[in-house]
């Protein structure tokens, strides 16, 4: 869908950012290629020129090829991002496979939980839980932490035998499917398990606690930081009675009631959300009366900041200090490490600054008409546009860095880049700035706005669609991390167009097919695969 550009949109425009010539680099993971692999059910890559092939050579029997052996036949079962794989000729055993080029087995005994595994959030990780011989055995990518002797689902006990008078006590303890374990970027994980009567908490292979009820709100982060909540008393008369004790890298906290959610940073950063007792826990400051929140970022384990409103009047609060803005409405509040902060703000339809603590007093108008918002910086410096009943205008700051188009001749759309492709920037509960990524189209051009910086000019984008043969102007693969954006348009036959935080761009032009969904961008490296002639390349490139 379309949307026509009007004064209330936000997008992100500035100066188009010079772009850096940096060299491609090109590996060969498989050469000559046969048609057996040429249309395989699926190829899947890591970053390290690892590969898995999937090949189908009867019904319902495949094989899996990868650079050191081949397994198979087996059957699969697909739920959702997990796939089980089972031998023809020994059922008893399984593999497991998700989103990387390793099958993660073989694992003998029940299946506890169908297919409600917990995975990592980029799906490189995956526990199973099985039942085999009176033992609950625990896997993570096929290696076994730990084994129990019970297994808590719901009111029904899962064991070898008889339930034993300690097993017939446990009948009322749950067991969460998917939030037993949580894992970092990095593989770490923490976890508990009920053992012998009581619920067990590790972190890796150290033991952390233990408790009558189950954990919640498990966090733990690539240096073996982490956030845990508990119950720590419970009187049966009165419910009101159940005390939750939150424990974080900075202090431990009582709430009346289990947490809503919590996130923790690789830097320990962190919140805890307490909203059903009118609480949030940023960074060691404790918040009362906050039933509602907006606008979170936490920086790092010294900076953050929120807003939220109360009496009709909006507040911002920065590092623990609470800002009373004059505002009817604030936007897009922006903050860095180094503790700048800036927000825009509403007042009788002018808009303002407020930079680290102070308005500046003076509206951003021109050409007789007032800016709307587009992106701020955590400085201050302003990117706006200006519609006039002709033109259209952006600035950043004073300068002009678009214009002179004319609204009654000239297209102009905003789109989101949702439309285009998927990112898997953690929207949810990263405690991120505000959307630093804008797609803009002027006619038969297409712009992306990453943090106030415009691109230069590409081929005006299409809708992404899931055919695996891509229409020139769509997007084949592309991603949005904390380490900023990259996207490869297909642009011709045979030809592509890469763009990395709109200060890289490359063509591509020498390659028949990009593979979708396999890309590793992280530590100024992209790393993608692609096919050139017979042979499959890995491509890497610094940004």
């Amino acid at each position: 869908m379309k949307y026509r550009c009007f004064i209330s949109l936000i997008i992100s425009i500035a100066a188009i950012t010079p772009a850096r010539a940096q060299q491609l680099q090109k590996k060969i993971i498989l050469k000559d290629i046969d048609s057996s692999i040429l249309h395989a059910e699926e190829i899947r890559f890591d970053e390290n020129g690892n590969y898995l092939v999937r090949v189908e050579k009867n019904k319902n029997e495949e094989y899996f090829i990868s650079g050191k052996d081949t397994t198979g036949p087996l059957k699969r079962k697909s739920y959702g991002q997990i796939e089980t794989l089972t031998p023809t000729a020994n059922k008893t055993h399984k593999y497991y496979l998700i989103n990387q080029p390793y099958i993660f087995g073989p694992v003998t005994g029940k299946d506890l939980i169908d297919f409600k595994y917990p995975v990592s959030y980029d799906k490189r990780f995956i526990a199973v839980p099985e039942w085999k011989e009176g033992r609950i055995n625990y896997y993570v990518n096929g290696s076994k932490i730990i084994d129990t002797d019970t297994m808590m689902t719901g009111s029904r006990l899962l064991n070898g035998g008889a339930p034993s008078p300690l097993e017939i006590k446990a009948r009322e303890i749950s067991f969460d499917y998917e939030r037993w374990i949580r894992f970092s970027d990095n593989g770490r994980y923490i976890y508990y398990v009920f053992d012998k009567g009581r619920y067990k908490l590790f972190a890796g292979n150290q033991y952390i606690d233990s408790a009558d009820f189950a954990f919640s709100n498990l966090q733990i982060n690539d240096k073996n930081g982490f956030i845990y909540s508990r119950y720590s008393k419970r009187n049966t008369r009165d419910s009101s009675a159940f005390r939750h004790v939150v424990y974080t890298p900075g202090g431990t906290y009582r709430l009346g009631s289990e947490p809503s959610g919590s996130f923790l940073k690789n830097n320990n950063g962190y919140f805890i959300d307490g909203r059903r007792d009118s609480i949030l826990i940023v960074n060691n400051h404790l918040f009362e009366n906050i039933k509602e929140y907006q606008n979170l970022q936490v920086v790092d384990h010294k900076n953050f900041l929120f807003s939220y409103i109360k009496d009709s009047t909006p507040h911002l609060v920065v590092n623990g200090v609470d800002y009373t803005l004059n505002y009817d409405e604030i936007y897009s509040p922006a903050m860095d490490h180094k503790g700048n902060f800036s927000v825009y703000g509403k007042r009788n339809y002018y808009l303002y600054k407020f930079v680290n603590g102070k308005e500046i007093p003076k509206p951003i108008t021109r050409y007789g008409v007032r800016a709307a918002p587009i992106y701020i910086t955590p400085e201050g410096v302003s990117t706006h546009f200006f519609v006039t009943d002709d033109s259209f205008y952006v600035y950043r700051g004073h300068q002009r860095v678009l214009g002179g188009y004319d609204n009654r001749r000239d297209t102009i759309h905003l789109f989101p880049v949702h439309n285009y492709f998927s990112p898997t920037y953690k929207q949810m509960e990263n405690a991120r700035e505000q959307e630093p990524l804008r797609y803009l189209q002027i006619n038969d051009k297409g712009y992306l706005i990453y943090k106030g910086r415009l691109s230069g000019p590409m081929l005006a984008f299409k809708e992404m669609s899931f055919c695996n043969n891509k229409e020139p102007g769509e997007i084949v693969l592309g991603d949005l991390t904390a380490d900023g954006f990259f996207v490869i348009q297909k642009t011709g036959e045979g030809s592509y167009f890469l763009n990395i935080n709109n200060r890289v761009y490359k063509k591509l032009e020498q390659f028949s097919y990009i593979y979708p969904s396999y890309a590793f961008f992280n530590n100024h490296l992209l790393i993608f695969y692609a096919l050139e002639n017979k042979n499959i390349v890995q491509l890497k490139i610094n940004y």
